[in-house]
C-alpha cells in the first residue's frame, strides 16, 4: 500500500462512523486498530483531524498518510506453552 492512500467516501456510506467505514475498507485492519490510526492522527477527513465516530455524509475524501498496522494475535512473552494448552474454561449453560 502507498501512502499517502486516498478513499472517496460513496453516498451509500451516508450515516456510518468513520472507524467503522474504514474497518471495512482496509482489509486484514480491525475496528480498534482504525480507532488508535485516527487518534494518532494518521488519517484525515477532509484535511482535517476526525475523531472516530464522525458520522459520514458521502462525498468526503479520507486522507490515510500513515501504515496501518494489521492486528496479531500472539501470546504474551512470559506465556508458557504448557500454559496456553493446558488452561480450560468451564461453561455454564
Amino acid at each position: 500500500m502507498r501512502f499517502p492512500l486516498t478513499i472517496a467516501v460513496p453516498a451509500a456510506a451516508a450515516g456510518q462512523r468513520l472507524d467503522q467505514f474504514l474497518a471495512e475498507q482496509i482489509p486484514d485492519v480491525s475496528r480498534a486498530r482504525v480507532q488508535q490510526m485516527l487518534r494518532e492522527e494518521k488519517a484525515l477527513v477532509n484535511g482535517a483531524i476526525a475523531k472516530s465516530s464522525l458520522k459520514l455524509r458521502g462525498g468526503e475524501q479520507i486522507t490515510i498518510l500513515g501504515e496501518v498496522q494489521p492486528r496479531r494475535c500472539e501470546p504474551s512473552p512470559r506465556t508458557s506453552l504448557s500454559t496456553l494448552f493446558t488452561k480450560t474454561t468451564t461453561w455454564r449453560w
